[in-house]
């Protein structure tokens, strides 16, 4: 399962189609604000297997997001949840802010080239086998 935590509706209609070419077999699920994102984690059945989360929404952060994601579940998924920042602009702040969030994966620059992605999942058991 992968979840889409970001508010631009343009980045998940297109990463969403990139991801039906990459790991066609995987649920997609969408959040347009970090609290849905954040309940929905809480009450899930089985937790996404990657996250690809936006840096900036208008009232919660993706840095919000990840703070309350090490209060409440870090244990839990560390090696299962893997959590990639995306930012339409990537600045040395954010950066220097990644460093203090040791568990994500990376930070991808929007818009998400599809060689990014096939990167991201290419030693997954998520990638489309060829």
């Amino acid at each position: 399962m992968i979840w889409i935590i970001d508010d631009d509706d343009i980045f998940k209609f297109v990463t969403t189609f990139q991801l039906q070419k990459i790991a066609a077999n995987q649920k997609i699920q969408l959040f347009a604000d970090i609290s849905s994102a954040f309940e929905s984690l809480k009450t899930a059945d089985e937790l996404p297997e990657y996250i690809l989360l936006d840096i900036n929404f208008p009232d919660l952060s993706g840095w919000d997001f990840l703070d309350k994601f090490i209060l409440h579940f870090l244990n839990l998924t560390k090696a299962h949840t893997k959590i990639y920042m995306v930012s339409s602009s990537i600045s040395k702040n954010d950066k220097d802010l990644l460093e203090n969030y040791t568990f994500v994966q990376g930070l991808l620059q929007k818009p998400i080239k599809n060689e990014d992605l096939e990167n991201v999942f290419k030693s997954s058991a998520l990638a489309n086998s060829e």
